[in-house]
């Protein structure tokens, strides 16, 4: 049988990974949630840019003819 101090080693080094498991997954999961929020907002940015940049080759081709 297993005595109470293994048991109580096994327990607590099983608390302690789970612990560390739940931070971890805690960090990931607001990084993954920041980086969504990101790109939600830089996307109209983006498209603002491109607009422009299709603006500026019609004018330049404008200008060549």
């Amino acid at each position: 049988m297993i005595s109470d101090d293994e048991l109580y080693s096994l327990t607590l080094k099983f608390g302690i990974c789970l612990f560390v498991l739940i931070i971890v997954y805690g960090f990931i999961s607001v990084n993954f949630l920041e980086q969504k929020d990101g790109e939600s907002v830089d996307e109209p940015e983006c498209d603002e840019l491109l607009e422009e940049v299709v603006l500026e080759e019609k004018q330049t081709k404008k200008g060549k003819k």
